[in-house]
């Protein structure tokens, strides 16, 4: 149980140099500063459900290992011949060519893609929150993660770069068109599905379509990490649904080799949502400001999420700023949301309060994880109703919060 919650509530951002995208149980919004797609939510492909997977190298969470033969009676198709099945089998070249965007969104972030390639991907939190803004073009990078440009490793890059153009295509291998070599069948189980792999410098992509309808069924990203181990993400596509004449995956399933999966559910699709002129060009956030003093801070609330009977309040704090206050690890606080206050306790590291067994119910922990984003989050572990329902109603987006020593 706690393990759970502390690996499954504080996974704030998209933050796709990490291994999971924003899975908690809550419900998405929209920033008001945004264009809202249009949609409703759609229905979790079976396939999928049953929680997290973990991912053995070379296996899809839910079908056997690929066989890696040739299936009697079919012949290698050319290239262009499987990718003009492909863009068919999604809605028809003609459909495909008039599309001049398309958004939605999935694990918690809002998607805005170009038929180019470019890219503008929205972490939010809850409004008018808004976190992480990722901008890609032309396999160029610019990501501002509370108000800071980061850098984005070359994985990172390739990764982005990936999405783009995938998403760019409606999830058709269309934009690969000019780089794909075909790689022969595989079989899972009684189906057949044709492999194509293209070059992605430093990786390499392999796409494995249904020999059926030629559907899109899984994305598989290798390459070496900068340690010198393997890199292998899975992309797991689920039932295919129609938009306004366009067939796409109403999920998908994401892991890595080693790493446990998530499922993101695709909501609110839409195409060509009016933009301004300048919007694949900005990356302004909105996450407030944070005041440091002496054994306090001050900041402001950005996302609320509800698992397994606790919760988490994410807030704008950062280590650095934690630090400069001069705040260590079992400190006790006052901790104030609004007008209400409550008694909480700091550690700098969620390995710290696991340590020092902190996981109890009814327990405040202050606390950070690198591996689940890069702010402060308050754990409220398995609370009182009452004051779940005090706390809860309180909050907002931007809602201010503070601590000082006690």
């Amino acid at each position: 149980m706690r393990k759970s919650i502390i690996i499954g509530a504080a996974v704030l951002f998209l933050s796709v140099s990490s291994a999971a995208f924003i899975q908690a149980e809550r419900t998405l919004t929209h920033s008001p500063t945004l264009p809202r797609p249009k949609g409703g939510a759609l229905n979790r492909s079976p396939a999928f459900q049953g929680g997290d997977e973990k991912r053995g190298s070379g296996l899809t969470p839910n079908k056997p290992r690929h066989s890696c033969r040739g299936v009697e009676g079919l012949t290698a198709e050319s290239v262009a011949d499987i990718v003009k099945r492909n863009v068919a089998a999604a809605g028809g070249e003609a459909r495909l060519a008039a599309v001049r965007n398309l958004s939605f969104t999935a694990g918690g972030s809002a998607y805005y893609v170009t038929p180019a390639g470019t890219m503008k991907i929205v972490v939010q939190g809850l409004p008018p929150a808004v976190i992480e803004v990722i901008l890609v073009e032309r396999g160029l990078i610019r990501r501002n993660r509370l108000n800071e440009m980061i850098d984005t490793p070359d994985i990172e890059k390739t990764r982005f770069s990936l999405y783009a153009k995938l998403f760019g295509g409606c999830f058709t291998i269309g934009n690969f068109a000019a780089d794909l070599r075909f790689e022969g069948t595989r079989r899972f189980g009684p189906e057949t599905f044709y492999r194509l792999s293209a070059a992605v410098p430093p990786m390499t992509v392999e796409f494995d379509l249904d020999t059926a309808e030629c559907l899109l069924r899984q994305v598989a990203l290798r390459g070496t990490n900068p340690d010198g181990s393997r890199y292998e993400e899975f992309f797991d596509m689920g039932l295919y649904q129609d938009f306004q004449g366009v067939k796409m995956p109403s999920s998908w399933f994401r892991s890595l080799v080693g790493g446990r999966g998530n499922l993101s559910e695709v909501s609110d699709v839409s195409f060509d949502v009016p933009l301004d002129r300048d919007f694949f060009t900005t990356t302004a956030v909105n996450v407030g400001e944070v005041k440091v003093a002496a054994g306090a801070l001050e900041g402001h609330i950005l996302a609320l999420l509800d698992q397994r009977g606790s919760f988490v309040l994410v807030t704008n704090w950062t280590p650095g700023q934690a630090e400069k206050a001069g705040l260590t690890s079992g400190a006790n606080l006052a901790l104030r949301i609004e007008d209400l206050e409550r008694e909480a306790v700091f550690y700098a590291g969620s390995s710290e309060a696991e340590s020092a067994n902190a996981y109890q119910p009814g327990a405040r922990i202050v606390t950070f994880d690198p591996q689940r984003g890069g702010t402060f989050w308050i754990l409220f572990f398995v609370p009182s109703a009452e004051e779940a329902a005090a706390i809860k109603a309180k909050v907002k987006g931007l809602s201010p919060v503070s601590v000082r020593l006690r």
